[in-house]
This record gives C-alpha cells, sequence and structure tokens, in this order.
C-alpha cells in the first residue's frame, strides 16, 4: 500500500507546485535544470548547495567548461523518467551526495541517479562525491574540482566505485 501510494504521490506532484505557486508567486517542480543545454557534465545537488552549484557552472562556463546542473527537489517519490531525460547527452555526472551510507557502495542520492541510468544506451560516467561530512562547508572550488574529475575520469575511460570525499582532512 506504501508503494502504491507514493506512485499516486508523484502523479499529484504537478497540482502541489501550482497549489504553492499561487500562494507565493515562485514556481517550482520536481527538478531545477540550470545550463544543461549543450553540458558535458552535470553537477547534481540537493538542498542549499544548489545555489553554489549554479555558481560554479557559471564560473566553469567562463573558463570554456560545458556545464551544467540539476537540482533535485523531490526525493522520494525519486523523479527518475525526468532525471533521465535531463541527463540527455551528458557525458559525466558528479552527483553530491551529503550524507554518507556507512555500509553501503555510494551515498542516497547517487544510488538512485546510478540505477536510473543503468540501462541508457549513451551512459554518462557518473562520480559520487560526499560532501559536508561534520558540518564542514561546501565551496564553489569543491564543487567546480568535482565537475572536472567527473570529466576527467569520462576522458580516461576511469570508473571510481567508490565516493570521493571532498572537504575531509587526510
Amino acid at each position: 500500500q506504501q508503494a502504491e501510494a507514493m506512485k499516486e504521490a508523484y502523479k499529484e506532484m504537478g497540482e502541489i507546485w501550482n497549489g504553492f505557486q499561487k500562494i507565493s508567486d515562485r514556481r517550482y517542480s520536481n527538478i531545477r535544470k540550470y545550463r544543461l543545454n549543450d553540458a558535458d557534465v552535470a553537477v547534481i545537488t540537493m538542498g542549499s548547495t544548489s545555489g553554489t552549484a549554479r555558481y560554479a557552472v557559471d564560473q566553469l562556463r567562463n573558463k570554456g567548461v560545458k556545464a551544467g546542473s540539476i537540482s533535485v527537489r523531490l526525493f522520494r517519490p525519486f523523479p527518475g523518467k525526468e532525471m533521465r531525460q535531463a541527463l540527455e547527452g551528458v557525458k559525466a555526472v558528479a552527483v553530491l551526495d551529503r550524507a554518507a551510507s556507512f555500509g553501503g557502495p555510494m551515498g542516497p542520492l547517487y544510488t538512485d541517479i546510478a540505477t536510473m541510468l543503468y540501462d541508457v544506451r549513451q551512459h554518462p560516467t557518473i562520480v559520487d562525491f560526499v560532501y559536508g561530512l561534520g558540518g564542514r562547508d561546501i565551496t564553489v572550488d569543491m564543487i567546480a574540482s568535482a565537475a572536472k574529475q567527473a570529466l576527467e575520469a569520462r576522458r580516461k575511460k576511469r570508473v571510481i566505485d567508490e565516493p570521493v570525499y571532498l572537504g575531509v582532512r587526510e
């Protein structure tokens, strides 16, 4: 019953976002795409990190890197179909997870993204970056570095099968 309820909740989200727009005059959707039209690399974030990611994308674009970002606004039920469409043509994906999944292979957001892209014909390189542990801040430079690392992994055809930790002292 819970699984069925989540399917129904997903169907209702458009109306919920519309209702929120009526009272707030702000338009929201399940995911927010930013500069993805011709992007080679996408940075995927959630929450307050999304604004910082957009700024990092702008800086990368100014340096000639075709970067874009996606902010996940609805985590459950996961907007997989929308995510898959948004990432069409992207070569590398840097997923920024604010939580580690101790004992699991990767962070929770990465796991959902990788699952949604598993059977995509032109499969992008996906790298998981865990940040913010212990309340540490995430910076524009860290996000730009994550995007560049994901592109480099793509270029070298390298599989990164464990999270890359950002901002953690060695």
